[in-house]
């Protein structure tokens, strides 16, 4: 409708609006006309008034009409929770006493009309109760007085709108169980409806069987108890065409069930004349057998045969090409769920999907408004398909791929900036901006293969024309689409797959860092954007490497503030785990809900969230060496160990370990359990959870630890090592662990050390020397490159970096490390309290730069001094062994020299503090005696 005709139709309405206008001879026809185009207000008093003095001298058909369209459209309108204003309520029963004196009079159409009020105004208590009473006395009697399809079709929907309509309580009649009781149509009633359907449906037509469809369908599913007591099976199925019964609770669940036999005569009719039905029909019988779970049934197939038709496909509509590429796209996806779908019949669907989206394309390519097709019909169409396309269920032409996304791309300006979002996100999901997500080899079929011809205005399979799009239109998006398609495209192109399909993130890294820099800018409307999507967004800001800790800080802030699932709340730790961001508030609730949600929790969720804790570090919420609710039988037990797999199994034990839970049964299940016989561990792929398994074992009692298993671990850390693409990160912990590890083989077990004979010491220091080599060979490369880049800048994360390069044993000439210590950020020191970590390994670049800039190591070891309270005993204890082993070196700069001793000295009354050292392990109290710092006893 253009907007001069629907200027008319307004300023019609509003004549109508006006005294004399209309006369009781036509009210009937001006109502049920406003009423379809959706311009009948029941707040309009002064129509309202106009009705009333025109519909006592009207007749009964034009007050029956006027009733129906007052009765919907009060329906339509008004809230059930509301009362109706009382010139509408008085309105109401004038109607219904004039109708009452001639309800005798009523023809049966008339009646039906009638009827239908009465059950749209039952929930607001205003209908007049006995012309309720004498209409439901005579449903009976008009099933055998109404000959016509249409009669008895909108008897039917009577009695069923009947059963839906919510029925107002009175203290008069309410039920002992507290349900709602029916006023008007029982159940016997449409029963009794429906067997004189079936035996008429020859008189009906093929619209008509479409029409009582509708008009038996129920608009809200009814709960279906799980047990039909006395009941036979048969009468609560509907057979298919396999011959078999699908129950009634799946394959009619939206229909009554008085109804369930009639309908099986529909659908037999429907396949009979599937070769009849024209192409509104075939798309109307498509979607609704769809919304019904019907595709099992005969009647479906025949229906979907029948959509092979070239020509019927020709004169369809995009609207109803559009549907049933989601009708057939919904049973794709509902037979991988259950049987509802022969197999055989999937690829026969998947090949009609596949014409109807090409018949789609040719139809709203020749449209005159094909950006409102693309919105309306096309981008609805591949939304469906994601999931099967994706997943390479369904597999399209590349010719039709390559046409369809091309169109889209044309018509970017015409669609809405949440059309163009989706969109955006579709393009990475289908896999069309590079290779398919489900593509993980060179055998592996892809979705949507790249053509190999050339031509067209653009490529649609380049992901930096997609990238160009979305930063064309970076200024059009709200919040929720900024971090839909950041969320989306960052899931897709980082891919946690160990071989990055996706070869061109250089490309999609700006893009998504600007949409990144626009969510930012808009944070004061973060509390707007759902739970799910804001935990996303938090781990997109992950894989973007995003540095800036306040841009974590602004989403944890409302992020805390919602309800969590198990799987979020492990998400949000996740990166508050990697990114060493000080949330206390979270970690606190988590540690302290930790025994009520050990019951819902899988055994893969509780290793991920023993691991994430122990990167926490949350030693004020844990005690230790045990923590109650962590001990095996109550967070973890023997059973659910047996079910671990060997990532997961390593995630525990890291986890117990950073958890200073040395004392926990469940280090000693797991290494006799899932991480026992020798296990390989070729499968690991993560460089970091490998050297941090290395040094939890190695910090684990010895007696409990084969050394054949850290022998393997040992080995396949060096081989995930050398193709590491985070150096730093990887081996951070066990580095800083070094001479634990490296006093490990020397130091007496604390036990019967009988596992521990299994493999001979030499080959444990071959192989720890072996990874050190490894470590310490690619520690000089980067920290040259490092010390060599033009754009080095003063940072703090260069105090880490050298302290690994320090402990590791790398030198590198004087000119470089001066370089390096020039650039070390000093002025920001307090930034490094985030971690403890941290803080020692500023001490242990202080003892690495001592020799060349002796003011700024002086400087960094005050700091270190003034924070000495904010470390953990294991902190001390490393940085003890450090000093000490600074200490023993001749060529130690005077003026550094004082600073260190006082430091070591801190350390040493550290270490023999009762309290604090039984937070240590075994081990690690063995590793403080070797170094003098405890006292042997």
């Amino acid at each position: 409708m253009n907007l001069h005709s629907s200027l008319r139709i307004r300023l019609i309405v509003k004549r109508v609006s006006h005294p004399g206008v209309l006369s009781p001879s036509n009210i009937g026809m001006v109502t049920h006309a406003l009423r379809q185009l959706g311009m009948l207000n029941v707040r309009d008093k002064r129509f309202l008034h106009i009705l009333s003095d025109l519909l006592p001298p009207a007749d009964l058909r034009s007050k029956a009409n006027v009733f129906h369209c007052l009765a919907c459209s009060v329906r339509e309108q008004e809230s059930v929770k509301i009362a109706l204003t009382d010139t509408l309520q008085s309105l109401l029963f004038e109607i219904q006493c004039n109708l009452l004196l001639d309800v005798d009079d009523l023809s049966p159409t008339e009646a039906v009309l009638v009827m239908e009020g009465l059950v749209k105004l039952t929930p607001y208590c205003c209908t007049e109760q006995k012309l309720v009473s004498v209409l439901r006395s005579r449903v009976a009697a008009l099933v055998g007085v109404v000959g016509d399809p249409v009669g008895l079709i909108g008897i039917a929907r009577i009695l069923v709108e009947a059963m839906q309509e919510p029925q107002p309580c009175s203290t008069d009649d309410l039920p002992a169980h507290g349900s709602n009781k029916l006023r008007i149509g029982h159940s016997e009633e449409l029963r009794e409806v429906c067997q004189v359907i079936g035996c008429r449906l020859d008189t009906f037509s093929k619209q008509d069987l479409i029409t009582f469809l509708d008009a038996i369908t129920l608009r809200i599913a009814p709960r279906v108890e799980k047990e039909v007591e006395g009941g036979d099976d048969d009468d609560f199925s509907v057979k298919t065409r396999h011959g078999r019964r699908v129950p009634a609770d799946r394959a009619a669940r939206h229909v009554p069930d008085e109804c369930r036999d009639v309908l099986q005569q529909v659908l037999d009719r429907v396949r009979l004349l599937a070769p009849l039905l024209s192409s509104s029909q075939v798309s109307a019988w498509t979607h609704r057998l769809s919304q019904l779970g019907l595709q099992g049934h005969y009647a479906f197939t025949a229906v979907v045969q029948r959509l092979e038709d070239e020509c019927l496909r020709s004169t369809m509509s995009a609207s109803q090409l559009s549907t049933c590429v989601e009708a057939l796209v919904k049973t794709l996806q509902q037979a991988h769920q259950d049987n509802r779908v022969n197999h055989a019949d999937q690829p026969s669907i998947a090949r009609v999907i596949v014409k109807l989206l090409e018949s789609l394309l040719m139809n709203v390519e020749g449209s005159d408004t094909p950006h409102v097709d693309c919105s309306s019909y096309v981008l609805p169409a591949l939304s469906v398909l994601l999931d099967e396309v994706s997943s390479a269920r369904l597999k399209l032409p590349p010719l039709l791929v390559r046409r369809l996304f091309h169109f889209l791309y044309r018509h970017l300006g015409g669609l809405a900036p949440r059309e163009r979002a989706d969109l955006f996100c579709i393009v990475f999901m289908w896999g069309v901006a590079g290779v398919a997500p489900g593509h993980k080899g060179s055998n592996q079929h892809v979705a949507c293969e790249k053509p190999r011809e050339g031509g067209g205005e653009c490529d649609v399979f380049s992901p930096s024309l997609w990238c160009s799009a979305i930063v064309r239109f970076i200024d059009s998006y709200n919040i929720v689409d900024a971090i839909q398609i950041l969320n989306e495209v960052s899931a897709v192109v980082y891919a946690q797959t160990g071989n990055n399909e996706y070869g061109d993130s250089f490309i999609t890294q700006p893009v998504l860092m600007q949409l990144h820099q626009q969510v930012q800018a808009m944070e004061t409307k973060m509390s707007l954007v759902h739970t799910s999507h804001l935990v996303r967004y938090l781990c997109s800001m992950s894989k973007l490497g995003v540095r800036r800790k306040s841009d974590y800080y602004k989403v944890l802030t409302v992020v805390q503030q919602r309800e969590l699932t198990e799987f979020e709340r492990l998400r949000v730790l996740g990166v508050i785990a990697r990114h060493q961001l000080l949330v206390p508030e979270f970690v606190s609730d988590t540690v302290s809900g930790i025994p009520q949600r050990t019951g819902s929790m899988q055994p893969q969720q509780k290793c991920l969230l023993l691991k994430f804790l122990g990167k926490a570090r949350p030693n004020r919420f844990i005690r230790s060496p045990l923590h109650a609710p962590l001990e095996l039988g109550t967070f973890l037990t023997e059973d659910e160990l047996l079910e671990v797999p060997l990532l997961g199994a390593m995630c525990a034990f890291v986890g117990l370990v950073d958890l200073r839970q040395f004392a926990n049964r469940t280090l000693g299940a797991l290494l006799c359990g899932p991480l026992g016989e020798s296990k390989s561990f070729a499968d690991i792929r993560s460089a970091a959870l490998l050297c941090e398994f290395v040094t939890a074992l190695c910090r684990t009692e010895r007696c409990l630890v084969p050394q054949q298993t850290l022998v393997t671990a040992i080995e396949a850390a060096t081989k995930r090592l050398s193709s590491s693409r985070s150096f730093f990160v990887d081996v951070s912990e066990m580095v800083f662990w070094m001479r634990l590890l490296q006093a490990w083989d020397h130091m007496p077990a604390g036990g019967q050390a009988t596992a521990t004979e299994e493999v001979a010491p030499t080959v444990f220091t071959g192989a720890l020397k072996k990874l050190f080599a490894l470590a310490a060979s690619i520690a000089s490369a980067r920290l040259v490159d490092i010390a060599e880049s033009e754009t080095l800048r003063p940072n703090t994360f260069l105090f880490s970096q050298i302290a690994l390069c320090y402990q590791l044993g790398v030198v590198l000439p004087k000119e470089m490390t001066l370089r390096l210590s020039q650039n070390l950020d000093i002025k920001h020191l307090p930034r490094l309290l985030s971690s403890s970590r941290q803080v020692v390994n500023a001490a242990k670049t202080a003892l690495c730069i001592a020799s060349c800039a002796e003011d700024a190591a002086a400087a960094i070891l005050h700091f270190v001094m003034r924070n000495f309270g904010s470390l953990s005993v294991q902190d001390h204890l490393v940085l003890g062994v450090e000093l000490s082993e600074f200490l023993r070196q001749p060529s130690m700069g005077l003026g550094s020299k004082s600073v260190v001793r006082e430091l070591h000295s801190m350390s040493v009354a550290s270490m023999n503090d009762s309290s604090k050292c039984k937070k240590l392990s075994t081990q690690e109290t063995m590793l403080g005696v070797h170094y003098g710092l405890i006292e042997r006893h």
